[in-house]
């Protein structure tokens, strides 16, 4: 197999740094930008506001194309501790780890450009590391509906509960030896909601898949293997923005292409680290889970092609239990809600079933059908 290598910085990136009044930030606070000029001053109003000041923010712009490069201008020019890379459109991952690169603080966050954080965050999750001298502090977070306006409260520690009965409340830290299945896949794979020590992600040499969708995986799954305990801050800290246009919330066949890509560097990442062997099968659960989310995801037409690609990239083993898990769910799925195109006696027709109930509809003319 390929070996597993740390990414070159990209020649071609711009740096913009001025003089800081600090000679050494406490957290390094990592932005990727890409048109997002809509969010943009919220996002780093709540950075300028961290009551912990010994910050630095770095600011990737990834060839945005909208008024995002003018905004973080005014930004850096009146507030040293601003630092934007300017680069051609290579995304998130890629940014980040050029983030990485030349962050100098004690302790690495990540943000996305349409988030933003209570003003407290960084000074709560920095004084619980230096206190543990911890690699990773995790904190909650609230997801904000960017359409109906409405908080939801994501808490990890009751996720942990439900899913693994594992009350982390009782000594506010975990680790992977908590866990004996769904170690990749079932817990919280965001970047954003911890503060990552620099010396431990640098000497691990853990950085972002060189893709565009789903490139987090490898550094989140990578931390979680790596550390021997990540710390728990029960506080809801960070607010995560779902909103239409997103990367997670569009479809296309290139994500599921991705996938494939993911997985693989995850791989190649696991054999770097002499892990593979032991944690396969928990490598294959997540393979499958990745695989079959993107197969929902992906549009209609992409779908028997997707299929084909699985096949060829799973073990014959762990193709067979996909498809188990695919006809399940989608035997369960298609009992509530499907639309179908058979022939009956000859004539094409549409049956649309939902809750259970069948709906037959004749053809009638060109794309035309009547009940």
């Amino acid at each position: 197999m390929g070996q597993y290598t740390h990414q070159k910085f990209d020649e071609q990136v711009d740096t913009m740094r001025f003089d800081r009044n600090i000679n050494k930030p406490k957290i390094s606070i990592i932005i990727p930008i890409y048109n997002v000029e809509k969010y943009i001053n919220k996002c780093l109003d709540s950075l300028i506001n961290q009551t912990l000041e010994e910050l630095e923010f770095i600011c990737i712009n990834d060839g945005s194309t909208d008024n995002s490069i003018n905004i973080l201008n005014n930004y850096i020019n009146n507030d040293s501790r601003f630092i934007i890379i300017n680069q051609s459109n290579q995304g998130q991952g890629i940014a980040r780890n050029n983030g990485i690169k030349i962050a100098k603080g004690e302790y690495i966050a990540f943000v996305d450009p349409d988030d933003w954080l209570e003003n407290s965050t960084f000074e709560k999750a920095y004084n619980l590391a230096i206190e543990n001298n911890a690699n990773v502090v995790q904190f909650n977070y609230l997801e904000y509906n960017d359409i109906s306006k409405t908080f939801k409260k994501i808490d990890f520690s009751e996720r942990l509960k439900k899913q693994y009965k594992l009350d982390i409340l009782k000594s506010n830290i975990y680790s992977k030896d908590d866990f004996k299945e769904g170690l990749f896949y079932n817990l919280d794979l965001h970047v954003w909601n911890r503060i990552y020590k620099r010396d431990f992600i640098i000497s691990n040499q853990i950085e972002f898949a060189h893709t565009r969708n789903g490139e987090d995986h490898l550094f989140v799954n990578g931390v979680l293997l790596l550390s021997d305990n990540i710390h728990f801050l029960n506080e809801y800290l960070y607010i995560y923005r779902t909103r239409e246009g997103s990367i997670v919330n569009t479809k296309t066949f290139m994500n599921g292409v991705y996938a494939f890509e993911d997985i693989n560097c995850f791989k190649k990442f696991l054999e770097s680290k002499n892990l593979f062997q032991k944690y396969e099968k928990d490598f294959y659960d997540y393979s499958m889970t990745i695989l079959f989310w993107h197969y929902h995801q992906l549009p209609a037409e992409y779908i028997s092609e997707y299929e084909k690609q699985c096949e060829k990239f799973l073990s014959n083993e762990y193709y067979k239990k996909f498809k188990k898990l695919f006809n399940k769910k989608n035997k369960f799925i298609h009992k509530i809600f499907s639309l179908k195109n058979i022939k009956e006696n000859g004539e094409k027709i549409k049956i649309l079933t939902i809750l259970g109930i069948q709906i037959k509809f004749n053809k009638i003319g060109k794309n035309k059908y009547r009940r």
